[in-house]
């Protein structure tokens, strides 16, 4: 069954031209919640809304906003491809991207989980990966017209957050428990990237 929906999901992500939003990034996210899920297994509800929740992915011009969010432009794409059969939990985990910074006004653990999940965008715990992602992820929007300030501006407002997701407290900070070399390195290169960005923004 997950084939299935996979293979009919794929196209839409494998059709677009972009640096990260893409199906590589979908595949990290399915890789890295079947790998920190109980016996390996994950509910289709939550399969569903990995695979949708970035079917949609438009990004605006510089000083203008979308008429609506690129979260609920995938959730309403998943009513549409799956009509009568659709399920609310899993638009609600969709639409739930688009806030995933606050995890207080959710009480589902999934919701919760992917939120961790979707804000990271890494899977190997030094940080390699994470670094690349960013960098692919300003080129999307560099390629959108937008400035090195307002990209820098975005990545600040992202990176104040990470701090308080499971996912981070999982990858990195419980490994300080260890006291190892690299847990360490984790956590200066975390912080060294955040304090780049401020000063770069208040300079």
């Amino acid at each position: 069954m997950h084939s299935d929906l996979y293979n009919k999901v794929a196209p839409y992500y494998a059709s677009r031209i972009g640096w990260y939003h893409n199906l590589s990034h979908i595949n990290k996210l399915l890789e890295e919640a079947f790998t920190r899920s109980p016996n390996h297994r994950i509910s289709r509800e939550l399969y569903t809304a990995i695979l949708f929740h970035d079917i949609v992915y438009d990004i605006p011009l510089p000083g203008t906003k979308l008429d609506i969010s690129n979260e609920k432009a995938s959730a309403a794409l998943y009513k549409k491809i799956y009509g009568i059969g659709f399920e609310q939990r899993v638009v609600d985990m969709i639409e739930a991207t688009e806030h995933h910074f606050d995890h207080s006004v959710y009480t589902d653990h999934e919701i919760c989980f992917l939120l961790d999940l979707d804000i990271l965008g890494f899977s190997n715990p030094n940080m390699t990966e994470f670094l690349t992602v960013q960098q692919h992820i300003d080129k999307e929007y560099i390629d959108n017209g937008y400035s090195t300030a307002e990209i820098v501006e975005g990545r600040l407002k992202f990176m104040t957050h990470i701090y308080d997701t499971n996912a981070l407290q999982y990858r990195v900070v419980d490994n300080i428990k260890g006291r190892t070399k690299q847990a360490y390195q984790n956590i200066e290169l975390l912080m060294s990237l955040y304090e780049r960005r401020v000063k770069v923004t208040l300079n």
